[in-house]
Order: structure tokens, then sequence, then C-alpha cells
């Protein structure tokens, strides 16, 4: 998963962030990547109906992934983020790690609601 070319000094500030929470050690915000980035092991042609079923899950998890980042970036960016500049302030920083939960968390309790309707 690659960020987009931030449009500004205060998304390239958020980039930084959500990067480092991404690859923070013991971190709840960390975010996997390993499921999205593996190649299909033969061509699409001779795929099964499960391993073409797994890849479109896989494609549209990486998709959702995206979607999410860029939301947060941009939400928690224009909450947490005052005074651009070339380095978070401690309370910008706890800002925009809040931020970031709470949007894991509404996530979580969204999924959560949606799937168990559905079974």
């Amino acid at each position: 998963l690659g960020f987009k070319a931030p449009r500004s000094n205060r998304e390239s500030q958020i980039a930084r962030v959500l990067l480092h929470l991404s690859k923070a050690p013991n971190s709840k915000n960390k975010i996997a990547m390993d499921s999205f980035s593996a190649p299909p092991s033969r061509p699409s042609s001779q795929l099964s109906p499960q391993d073409l079923k797994d890849q479109l899950k896989s494609q549209l998890a990486m998709e959702y992934a995206q979607q999410f980042l860029e939301t947060v970036r941009g939400k928690c960016f224009e909450k947490c983020i005052t005074k651009p500049s070339s380095s978070l302030s401690g309370g910008e920083s706890s800002c925009i790690s809040r931020c970031v939960d709470r949007y894991i968390e509404a996530t979580g309790i969204i999924s959560k609601a949606l799937f168990s309707g559905q079974q």
C-alpha cells in the first residue's frame, strides 16, 4: 500500500504519521500489508474459481484500505494540524493517534454490525 503524493505540506505531515503508525511495532494502529502484496502464483487463465474469488477479495480489500487511509488522512489532518510545519508537535501527534484510533474502532463496530446482520 502506498500513499498518493501529498497535495500540500499539511498532507505530507499526516502521510508521514500514518506511515510511521503502520510501521510501529506493537501498535494497535499497525496496518497489515503482506496479504495484499503477493502476486498470484499462476496466470489468471489458469486460476481456479476459488483462486479468482480470493484474488478479487484481496483486490477489494486493498481498495478499501486505500480509501480508508485517504479518509483518515484527510479528516484527522483537518482536525489535528493547526499550524503546518516541518514536524508535528506533541499535541498534534497525540491528536492524530487518537483520531486514527477512533476511525479504526468505528470501522470495526460498523463492520461487525453489517456482517452480523448478514448471517
